[in-house]
């Protein structure tokens, strides 16, 4: 274990300097730009520690497997098609053998693939909430959320802060809309839904910008509009 801590040391410096040479947006966490060279150099070193390795874990019986496969036939007629027998994966292998890549090669394919889609799923949908937001949205109506699906249509989300996200309305809140979206459940819903989609507890603001005013859910709000209500001395310290 501890001959990848060189590999694990060497990303951790190489994505610190990435970060720093990308250019987020003025008082948000979005980005105007992207570090690509660094990124990149980071993508390499990955694939290499996976792509270059030859006996850990499982790897040998994995080259073992590729290299005693028989491809002197038509490939097609020697897969099985179930399902559980994996017959892409199966197939991408025929296909590698007969075009002469060896078992080195075979690992180094799966690095590049695997290790590419990981970072390239972590660069695009890291602190960019604008993009996972319509899918957040969608599962609502997937859900059977309607009216607070309904509620949210045309918003947009954007991270304010390290703990604060907030949901734009560029069309303003009707009177209905806001009864619904600050019900305590719902608070709670859209909470836990952005929470997991940014990886940890966050809180929301509503934002009108037509009036360009934050309307910020506080359970205090609704124990002082029960005070009102009911003539209830009630202040808040």
């Amino acid at each position: 274990m501890t001959k990848l801590l060189p590999t694990f040391f060497a990303c951790m410096i190489l994505a610190i300097i990435s970060e720093r040479c990308s250019i987020r947006e003025e008082g948000k966490l979005e980005y105007l730009h992207k570090d690509k060279i660094f990124y990149f150099m980071i993508v390499v070193l990955m694939i290499l520690l996976a792509g270059l390795r030859v006996r850990y874990n499982d790897t040998a019986t994995y080259i073992s497997a590729y290299e005693n496969l028989d491809v002197s036939g038509n490939i097609l007629s020697s897969i099985s098609w179930n399902i559980g027998d994996n017959p892409a994966f199966n197939l991408i292998n025929l296909i590698l053998k007969k075009i002469g890549i060896s078992g080195n090669g075979f690992i180094m394919f799966y690095s590049i693939v695997t290790v590419g889609l990981y970072l390239w799923f972590v660069k695009k949908y890291s602190n960019d909430l604008s993009k996972s937001w319509p899918k957040i949205v969608n599962d609502l109506k997937q859900n059977g959320k309607i009216v607070l699906y309904t509620n949210l249509m045309n918003t947009s989300a954007e991270q304010l802060n390290d703990t604060t996200v907030a949901i734009n309305f560029p069309k303003g809140m009707t009177a209905f809309g806001k009864t619904v979206l600050n019900k305590q459940e719902n608070i709670g819903e859209l909470s836990s839904l952005i929470s997991m989609a940014c990886g940890k507890d966050m809180q929301i603001k509503y934002v009108e910008n037509m009036q360009n005013q934050v309307q910020e859910y506080r359970p205090e709000d609704d124990i002082q509009k029960l005070a009102n209500e009911s003539n209830i001395p009630f202040n808040i310290m």
